[in-house]
């Protein structure tokens, strides 16, 4: 699941607690008004005895009594729906607490996950320095006494290429110092493993082209 996804389930959870919250309450207060009009029509019926009462009020009686277990059955009846909801309420509660530990726990091992996996600062001194020899090595190759244009053109265009890669570490550093005040979730728009194999690979191509013109300037000597 990803972060957005989790925190519109976040959203969905809060918001379903604060329903369950406002039915309950509305239960409650449901429950209190119940319970008083029980308490009114408890205290309108006499405690005469049935044979003196008469017909009339027998009926009274009655409608009272009927009116009185409906009323009881849907006290119940709200009792037990707000019961369900407390229940209900614990669960989305954990539900949520879950969903929040878990996100929080994602992002902290991913962060740290790229701390041990990749040193960066030490992959950037190492790439500076591989950058350098090959500078060097460049540069070498232009002194001797090679006439011929196109070697040459090759090392200028070389030349080029480890710049564009020393901009790119440069760059890289930069979104280093960035990198360690930013919060976890924010971590992954500044630095990736994605990023670092780029670097690598262009290291590589410069190496292998270097390589070859080593082995073209042997063949000329």
């Amino acid at each position: 699941m990803t972060e957005d996804a989790l925190k519109a389930r976040i959203r969905e959870l809060e918001e379903e607690l604060k329903r369950k919250d406002e039915e309950t309450n509305v239960n409650l207060d449901r429950i209190g008004e119940l319970e008083e009009i029980i308490m009114r029509l408890e205290a309108l019926i006499p405690e005469e005895d049935e044979k003196k009462k008469s017909r009339k009020r027998k009926v009274w009686d009655s409608k009272l009594a009927i009116e009185l277990d409906e009323k009881n059955k849907l006290i119940r009846k709200l009792k037990d729906e707000m019961g369900f909801l407390r229940k209900e309420k614990i669960r989305l509660q954990r539900e949520l607490e879950k969903i929040k530990s878990a996100n929080k726990d994602s992002s902290v091992i991913r962060v740290e996950d790229l701390r041990s996996e990749l040193p960066l600062n030490d992959l950037v001194k190492e790439l500076q320095d591989t950058v350098s020899k090959q500078r060097s090595l460049i540069n070498k190759f232009k002194t001797n006494k090679v006439d011929n244009k196109d070697i040459l053109e090759k090392s200028r265009v070389k030349d080029e290429e480890i710049e564009i890669l020393k901009s790119e570490i440069s760059q890289l550093k930069q979104k280093l110092k960035d990198f360690s005040p930013i919060s976890n979730d924010k971590s992954d728009d500044f630095i990736t493993k994605k990023l670092i194999e780029d670097l690598q690979q262009e290291l590589n191509k410069t190496k292998r082209q270097v390589s070859d013109l080593k082995q073209k300037l042997a063949k000329l000597s």
